[in-house]
């Protein structure tokens, strides 16, 4: 598909996003110029028609916390290079449309949620840290509560993160992730080191908190493993440049697509 600034794309009727691939660029202020990482996150917006709207992302702390995004919040957000800041959150959820919603990646799991009738959507960060305090199924009741819908209507992209085999942890981590997961599969012993499944985890986390497991595609897509596509903490080391994710519920039909999910 060639450099294409998008390495999951999600058209849903009227909810509309992606993680962008790292042609696009860094989309994290922190380790980048400010007005470069500007122009890549207006550059791929734009590829939405949504480069004008209100952008607001999660702080991402490494918690469960949920955010509710609504217009009368968005004032009083803290802002920060032509973007809010939900504090202290790692999820946020929305009904309302014509509000980006954002967080960035580095090997961490991108949770994208959304409502068929696109009645609401949600997008979280999910690390070890919070997928251990359940980030998953918080932003998946958060979401339900919002819209008054029940969680087995949700619909649910795990996006790209890094993969089991590239995942090595240590022993305090993997006794806490045997605590939470069910399945075995979520974590193995090679070499007598630790590595554990991030996605798997949060899909089983999602499966918990009543998501349909028909309604869950999960990415098999690593970000460690593909340079080509990602940028991988993992792989790059402190201060590297990070991949966006972005969902937002656009006020008119998203053009035709071949398929809801467009994957590299």
């Amino acid at each position: 598909m060639g450099k294409t600034l998008w390495a999951v794309r999600i058209a849903a009727g009227k909810v509309v996003g992606g993680l962008t691939s790292c042609a696009a660029g860094n989309l994290y202020f922190p380790t980048g110029n400010t007005s470069a990482v500007g122009e890549n996150q207006r550059r791929v917006l734009s590829t939405l028609s949504v480069a004008d709207l209100p952008i607001v992302q999660a702080q991402q702390v490494h918690g469960s916390h949920v955010c509710r995004i609504t217009p009368e919040i968005l004032p009083n957000l803290p802002q920060d290079e032509s973007r809010c800041i939900a504090p202290q959150a790692d999820g946020l959820v929305t009904t309302v449309p014509q509000i980006v919603l954002g967080t960035h990646h580095a090997d961490c799991v991108p949770l994208f949620l959304w409502l068929p009738d696109a009645a609401g959507i949600g997008l979280a960060h999910a690390g070890w840290r919070g997928t251990l305090q359940d980030i998953a199924g918080n932003t998946v009741r958060a979401l339900a509560e919002a819209t008054g819908r029940p969680p087995c209507e949700i619909r649910m992209l795990i996006g790209p993160a890094i993969c089991r085999q590239c995942y090595e942890v240590g022993p305090e981590v993997a006794e806490a992730a045997a605590k939470v997961a069910e399945a075995p599969t979520t974590l193995k012993l090679v070499d007598s080191k630790w590595h554990l499944d991030l996605k798997e985890l949060n899909r089983q986390l999602l499966l918990q908190a009543g998501v349909h497991p028909e309604n869950i595609i999960s990415s098999s897509l690593c970000t460690r493993c593909r340079p080509d596509l990602f940028f991988s903490y993992r792989r790059l080391g402190p201060g590297c440049p990070e991949m966006g994710a972005f969902l937002v519920i656009r006020p008119t039909q998203y053009r035709k697509a071949s398929r809801l999910f467009n994957f590299e």
